[in-house]
């Protein structure tokens, strides 16, 4: 690093190389979640409840954090792409037990990678996108 002085005599700390941090991102939503909401809201709303609660547990208890959510998505980031999977296979699991209830509630999953903030977000944002195709 290296110190230069600003505007008005300040010291300005450059890094002279940037930190990068490898991210899993894991994208989850519900398919035909739209039409569920259209059919039957307050039942749909009930069941996303309960699914929310098993999702953001199993996230929390591999280290995952959640910063994304609308509607039926969740968007979790990862330190580790093997917790990532973990999480992932342990969510399919938990939520098998929708499908007694709710035989036409099916979940999705996807994960991708990305080195910074601004390509986590692209990523999330791709990963979110190709899933729901």
């Amino acid at each position: 690093m290296r110190e230069e002085t600003g505007y008005l005599g300040q010291p300005i700390v450059k890094s002279t190389s940037m930190e990068r941090k490898l991210s899993t991102i894991l994208a989850s939503d519900v398919v035909g979640f739209s039409k569920m909401m259209a059919s039957n809201e307050e039942s749909t709303l009930g069941v996303l409840r309960k699914r929310r609660q098993v999702i953001d547990g199993v996230i929390a208890e591999h280290a995952g954090t959640i910063f994304g959510s609308a509607g039926d998505s969740v968007i979790a980031e990862f330190a580790s792409p093997i917790k990532a999977t973990e999480c992932a296979v342990q969510i399919q699991s938990k939520l098998s037990r929708f499908r007694k209830d709710y035989p036409d509630l099916e979940h999705r999953l996807s994960m991708g990678l990305a080195k910074e903030l601004s390509k986590r977000l692209r990523i999330a944002n791709r990963v979110i996108t190709e899933h729901k195709s």
